[in-house]
Order: structure tokens, then sequence, then C-alpha cells
């Protein structure tokens, strides 16, 4: 018999705890029998009590998601190294943000085939000169037959059809068209390359060499992100799937502590081995606070959060903010004003959230109601001592 009593109070417990899976406690407070209280503008502003209005809206259940701040993907680029060579200088280290064409590195120039793709570009820029002068020079004279200043005019052409090969192949080693230009102009060979920062990255998230490393073609060299797109990566149980589908289906929001609204960007179809957990992802742009040598980001990758994600969507209700009701026993209320004292209003609370709560529409509460939004628990705890109140005490934030 004792084994069965047990079994049915475990039971009951169980059904209990899965009926308030979904429901946010409000925090009880010892409280009188319904008094009118009154309370000297100090004690008002010592208990930061704010007035604010019943709601006729819309109100969402949520259940809880752990989540986590991540990279969006797509949004960090591997700089590699254009060319085999040593690092002879670093321009930017990680958490310093970075323009686009800035400067990263410097390699002097070790590759036996760059040097010597350098040297035949030079030596064949050297004979086109040659050549130039040469046809110039039998223009001017006209007693030169046409057949000699037509060959000249052939091998002219055949040095430049060869420069811009030699051209093509000094830019497929890595250098830019501007640097080739360089090294044309100054008749000098390129010693060194500057490798710089391509467009759309503005922070260097990890530096992958020091100075001295001998690097080859391709090699990393850093990893630049770009903070200002992120997304927030939400793990859900299986069984909140379907839940999941509906609030991307239907476009409901989903909130997060310290964060605007999110929306659903898309639920994965993979069930994690290990941890049973669902993946889905919400866009977060990102806000620039500092911008600097160091730049400050409003999140952070790695940044954990709890979301708040709908499963039922409640058309108008009744509702006000969770501070406004207390709690005594099996009792809910909230503070009505009433010329400068507070009358107590038993209620009953139908939803709650980490914001929100829906009350019964019973003729106790209609839309436009002031009632006390912010300090009604310690206003209730005031009710009780009715004497000097520390806001803090007992009431854990």
């Amino acid at each position: 018999m004792k084994d069965i009593l047990w079994a049915s109070i475990a039971t009951l417990v169980l059904v209990g705890c899965l009926y308030h899976a979904h429901q946010e406690p409000i925090e009880p407070v010892p409280c009188e029998p319904d008094v009118p209280w009154q309370l000297s503008e100090q004690g008002r502003k010592n208990i930061g009590l704010q007035l604010g209005s019943v709601e006729l809206r819309d109100f969402d259940r949520t259940f809880k998601v752990p989540a986590m701040v991540i990279g969006r993907p797509g949004h960090m680029v591997t700089v590699s190294a254009l060319a085999t060579g040593m690092v002879s200088h670093i321009y930017r280290y990680p958490g310093e943000s970075v323009a686009p064409g800035e400067a990263l590195f410097d390699l002097r120039l070790t590759h036996g085939d760059l040097v010597q793709a350098q040297n035949e570009f030079l030596r064949t820029v050297g004979q086109l000169d040659v050549v130039q002068r040469e046809v110039a020079r039998l223009e001017k004279v006209k007693a030169v037959a046409g057949k000699t200043l037509l060959g000249r005019r052939y091998v002219e052409q055949q040095y430049e059809a060869t420069l811009r090969a030699h051209r093509e192949a000094l830019m497929l080693h890595g250098l830019s068209e501007e640097q080739v230009d360089t090294i044309e102009s100054s008749r000098q060979l390129l010693q060194s390359l500057t490798v710089t920062a391509p467009s759309d990255f503005v922070e260097m998230d990890e530096l992958l060499v020091h100075e001295g490393d001998h690097v080859i073609a391709g090699a990393a060299l850093c990893t630049l992100v770009n903070p200002r797109e992120l997304y927030v990566e939400g793990k859900a149980f299986e069984e909140d799937a379907e839940s999941l589908r509906l609030a991307y289906r239907e476009g409901w929001n989903v909130t997060a502590d310290g964060m605007p609204d999110l929306k659903i960007l898309y639920v994965g179809n993979r069930i994690d081995r290990e941890s049973r957990a669902l993946r889905f992802y919400l866009p977060l742009a990102n806000e620039l606070i500092w911008e600097g040598h160091f730049n400050i980001w409003e999140y952070r990758p790695g940044q954990r959060v709890q979301l708040h994600v709908p499963y039922v969507s409640l058309k108008q209700q009744l509702v006000v903010p969770r501070d406004a009701v207390v709690s005594s026993k099996a009792e809910r209320f909230v503070f009505v004003p009433n010329g400068d004292q507070f009358d107590r209003k038993p209620v009953h609370v139908e939803h709650v959230n980490q914001k929100w709560a829906v009350i019964e529409s019973d003729g106790t509460l209609f839309p436009g109601d002031t009632v006390v939004v912010s300090g009604a628990w310690q206003l209730g705890l005031a009710l009780k001592s009715d004497g000097v109140v520390d806001p803090h005490a007992g009431h854990g934030h």
C-alpha cells in the first residue's frame, strides 16, 4: 500500500510540473487583507514606483530555449600569402579594426620562380624599348625601304605579345596589376609584397603567423570577420520541432533579454546525435557602440542568451507587465491608485511569461485602467510591515 501511495504522489507531482512547464512563477510576498495604503512621494521614489495602463492586445505563450550568439557563416575570410616569402612586417593584430585595402603584411619575396618571372618581364620590357626606338627612328628616315620598317614593326608586335604573357604570369604569381606596372615603370625587381585587406571585413579575428615566418604561396596569414551581421543559434528539444516550425511559418517574434525581437530564419533538419538538440537560427543585426582602433560591438560571438519562442498566439487579451502582479499564497493581485492611496485588487492570472501577465477579463480590470507596474512587490511588502522598506530586502533580481 505504501508503494502505491508514494507512486500516486509522485505521479501528481509530475503532472503538476508538466502543467506548469511553460509558466513563469510570480514571486510571492506576504500581504495584509485589502486595505488602502498611502505612500509619500519620497517613498514612491525609494521603491521606484511607476504607473502604467492595462492593455488590450495579443499575447504569445512561449517556451524557453538556450542559445548562443555566433558569427554569420560567410562573414569570415582567410587572408592568404600571395607568393612564397618571409613575413617581414605585421600591420594589424587580433581585435584591431581593418579598413578595405589597408596593409596587413609585408612579405619579402624569396621564391625563385617569381624572381625569374620578374627578370624575364624586365628583359622583355628592355627589348621592346629598343625595338620601339628603332621603329620611331626608321619612320623619320624617308630613304628606308618599307620592307625594313615592316619587319621592325613585326618584331615590335612579337615583344608586345611576349610582354603581355609575362605580365599575366606575374599576376598569376599573386602580384596585382598596379605592382606589375610599378616593376615596368621603375625597371626594378619587386623585392617585397604587401598583402592588403579585402572589402567588407572590418576586424582581424585571428593572427596565424609571426614576423620572420617563412610561408608558401596560399598559406593562411590571418582571418578577418565582419561583426555587423550575426546569428543566434538556438538548441531546442526534438519534441519542440513542430512548435518551432509553427513560429517560423507564422512569422512570430522570438524574444530574448537585452535584444530586439528576432524572427526564425530557418530550422535545421538534423538532430544532434549526442545532445538530441535541434538547432535553429535567427539573424541578429549588431550595433557598433564605439568605433576606433579597437571597435566595441553590442553583441559578441560566444555570448549566451535565453530565447522565448512563442507556440500559441492569443488574441485581444488584458495584459499588464509581469512586475505589476504580486502573489500572496493563493492570491494574485495588482495595486490600483485611488487618489493618494493604493487599493489592492485580486486578479486571476491566466498566463505569464518573462515580461507580461494575462489577466482574466472578469470585470476586475478594464483596458486603460491605471495600475502600479514597477515597485508593486515593495509596495506589498510595505503594506505588510508598515515600516521603512528596503527595496532589495528578500527580493532577488
